[in-house]
C-alpha cells in the first residue's frame, strides 16, 4: 500500500466514503495486473483504494483463506478464461463475484488461514534480515 497523506480525513469521511477501507478486507485487482490479492491489516487504515482494486468484505469467511483462495491455479485459470482485454486487461466486479471457490467449514479455513498468516510472518521475517 502506498501512504497517500495528502488525502485529508475530511475527503477521506467524505465523497471517498464508499472507498474506505476497513479492517481484513480482501484486496483484488482488477485492472492491469489481474488477480494480485492482499489483505488489508490495522497499521494500514485508514485508507482508501482505487476503481482498479476491488474490495472483498468477508462476513461468515476466514479473510487469509479467501485471499490464499484467489492464489490458487484454479481462480488464475478463472481469471485468465474471463479477462476483458483492451489497453489493460480487466475483470467485472460481475466477473469476480461469479467466481466459485470451494469453502471448508470455519474450523479448518481458521486453520488454513492461520498457517498462511504464519507463513507470511515468516517471509516477513526473512526479508528484514
Amino acid at each position: 500500500m502506498t501512504n497517500t497523506s495528502n488525502t485529508s480525513l475530511e475527503e477521506h469521511e467524505g465523497f471517498l466514503k464508499r472507498s474506505q477501507l476497513k479492517y481484513n478486507d480482501v484486496l483484488f485487482s482488477i485492472v492491469g495486473t489481474l488477480g494480485r490479492v492482499g489483505l488489508v491489516k490495522a497499521k494500514d487504515l485508514p485508507a482508501n483504494t482505487n476503481q482498479q482494486i476491488s474490495i472483498i468484505r468477508l462476513k461468515e469467511i476466514n479473510p487469509y483463506f479467501a485471499m490464499n483462495a484467489f492464489k490458487t491455479p484454479c481462480s488464475k485459470s478463472y481469471i485468465a478464461s474471463e479477462t476483458t482485454i483492451g489497453a489493460q486487461p480487466s475483470l467485472s466486479l460481475w466477473q469476480i463475484n461469479k467466481m466459485e471457490i470451494a469453502i471448508p467449514s470455519i474450523a479448518e479455513q481458521n486453520q488454513i488461514g492461520t498457517f498462511f498468516s504464519n507463513l507470511d510472518d515468516l517471509i516477513t521475517l526473512h526479508q528484514r534480515m
